[in-house]
């Protein structure tokens, strides 16, 4: 816990990633592709409040959260395809040690996050790792109350996606006794995520949306999400990291109902969206394809 935080940027085509050695995780996410109203860089993550964080065991009745501890870095590594690899280690005087290893394609939003535990059944009790998600969302449109009102807190819980509204200065919360695929925070146009490959067997999620709008501040949310760990004193917890553009076609590519989070349709309209999605997507793309102006594309549309 003594020692100097280390701060390591990792640019892609995509993202530009600075991570803390300070419990070994992401601290400023910009999305490079992408301004906002204002033509500034689109920070979709920074500031303390974002954290991943979990308990571990260091002695008798005594834990701490990873958040906390200063992690090593190591050497980034970059793969003959461009895919950049770096990793957080963690040694405690007993022997055990925990790795945090981050993988990033050079042209995906979707990060790989490995959390791999030697000695698993002494860092955790009973295969349990008690994930901490805190993740905030700040003002990017010009409009801050439309921004917020086409927010949601998004899910995908015992296979079925649904989502929760975010409303201006109101607090509310969400249960989950079923298995998670994974969990969103989306605002109007971008979207930071959180993805367990083998399913968060039950968590909670709680988020707020201040009143004061001076504050630019769309909503924070905070989900603790329990993941089963395999017995044994090896363990590795397989994770990802979704930060990027609400996009479609891109979100489609993973293969695991993100692309609902896309409002095409909902409620009493949500016929509208298989519409939208079998004729109104594929010829506005076609027609854009070939047409420079988005607003002739729109009229003949």
């Amino acid at each position: 816990t003594s020692g100097k935080e280390q701060l390591i940027t990792v640019e892609t085509k995509l993202l530009k990633i600075t991570f803390s050695n300070k419990g070994g995780q992401p601290k400023r996410i910009e999305i490079k592709n992408f301004k906002t109203s204002d033509g500034e860089p689109l920070i979709l993550q920074d500031g303390s409040f974002n954290n991943i964080s979990y308990p571990i065991n260091t002695g008798p009745n005594q834990t701490a959260q990873t958040s906390d501890l200063l992690f090593t870095p190591s050497a980034i590594q970059t793969t003959p395809d461009s895919t950049q690899i770096i990793s957080f280690h963690l040694q405690t005087n007993s022997g055990e040690s925990i790795e945090h290893q981050y993988i990033l394609k050079p042209d995906d939003y979707m990060i790989g996050f490995n959390i791999k535990l030697n000695g698993a059944n002494k860092l955790i009790t009973q295969n349990t790792l008690n994930l901490l998600w805190k993740v905030k969302a700040v003002k990017l449109e010009k409009d801050m109350s439309w921004e917020t009102q086409q927010s949601h807190i998004s899910f995908v819980e015992n296979g079925e996606f649904d989502f929760e509204h975010i409303a201006e200065g109101r607090s509310d919360d969400k249960k989950f006794s079923a298995p998670v695929n994974w969990l969103a925070l989306n605002q109007q146009f971008f979207a930071a995520a959180i993805v367990a490959k083998n399913k968060f067997s039950s968590g909670q999620i709680d988020w707020k949306s201040p009143g004061d709008t001076s504050l630019h501040i769309i909503a924070e949310a905070t989900a603790n999400l329990k993941l089963e760990v395999p017995a044994g004193n090896n363990a590795i917890v397989p994770l990802q990291l979704f930060y990027g553009p609400s996009d479609y076609k891109i979100l489609k590519s993973y293969g695991n109902q993100m692309y609902n989070m896309v409002p095409l349709g909902s409620g009493i309209l949500a016929f509208v969206k298989y519409i939208n999605r079998g004729f109104i997507m594929p010829v506005f793309n076609f027609l854009s394809s070939k047409i420079a102006s988005y607003g002739l594309v729109i009229a003949l549309l």
